[in-house]
């Protein structure tokens, strides 16, 4: 809403910049048609660019009516442009790095890796044969030609000899889960490289478009102010002023789109890399 209105004044003003202009050249054609300088229908254009621009007023002021819907009626805006909002840019391995720890798909994903791993330490675990280690010590005093204490240690192995193809079924069984698992993380890692890259060079491609509707900005305004000195010199006419003012406004117009492609190219490139949007 704040973007919408601020656009329609300027787009108001603009208009009105343009009727100006529209009815100082529909005098001069006029003169010009009484004269017999001009044909006829100089005068008709006139008159219809002045339709046009009183057409581009009503326009910009039911814009502005309908942004400020469920508003007060009396309500008053006064707006202050702004300039384009954003941090300098970091390298993007830093934005893809944030995109992947922010991500409670890819955090599924390496958990889902982990359990395989394991369960594939488990399989693997099944040729480990069951080794058992004992030690004991016997005391005796009713015979009296044998040693009273007697100790033994020994080990004890139990091992299956005859189940290994159903034990390697099962390690690469798991093994081909942990390959999935892993080809699963690295398409969710690429999929949201492409999201970040692209909102990445849209923000550089956005800041540039500000650059230079803030270029042309500063032209019109130079352009605007040359014309008003010519004016006074007898140069240019009264009317070729009124149109370098309207044509200022509407370069403001564009500048203020920019700067709010520039912010939502920001505010996408946050919430790709899973942090909240501000402005």
């Amino acid at each position: 809403m704040y973007f919408a209105v601020l656009t329609a004044e300027l787009q108001k003003r603009a208009a009105e910049e343009q009727i100006a202009y529209a009815r100082q050249e529909l005098k001069e054609n006029t003169e010009g048609v009484r004269n017999g300088s001009l044909l006829r229908v100089s005068g008709i254009q006139g008159g219809l660019d002045v339709l046009q621009g009183q057409q581009a007023v009503l326009t910009a002021d039911l814009q502005v009516t309908d942004d400020l819907l469920g508003l007060p009626l009396d309500t008053k805006l006064d707006l202050q442009p702004i300039e384009s909002i954003g941090p300098d840019r970091r390298p993007l391995e830093e934005y893809l790095q944030a995109a992947w720890a922010n991500n409670p798909e890819i955090a599924a994903a390496e958990e889902s890796i982990k359990k395989a791993r394991a369960a594939v330490t488990s399989a693997k675990s099944a040729f480990i044969p069951d080794i058992t280690a004992y030690a004991s010590d016997t005391w005796q005093n009713g015979v009296p030609f044998i040693v009273p204490n007697v100790g033994a240690v020994g080990v004890q192995l139990n091992y299956e000899v005859f189940d290994f193809g159903k034990r390697r079924a099962a390690v690469r069984e798991r093994e081909a889960q942990l390959a999935e698992a892993e080809e699963n993380l690295n398409r969710l890692k690429d999929s949201i490289s492409a999201q970040v890259e692209r909102t990445y060079n849209a923000v550089e491609r956005t800041k540039n478009l500000v650059t230079v509707a803030g270029q042309v900005v500063a032209l019109r305004r130079e352009n605007e102010r040359l014309s008003k000195n010519q004016v006074t010199e007898g140069v240019v006419t009264v009317a070729n002023t009124l149109e370098a003012a309207s044509a200022t406004y509407k370069s403001q117009v564009d500048l203020l789109q920019a700067n709010l492609n520039y912010m939502l190219a920001w505010a996408e490139l946050k919430q790709t890399i899973g942090q909240v949007p501000s402005l």
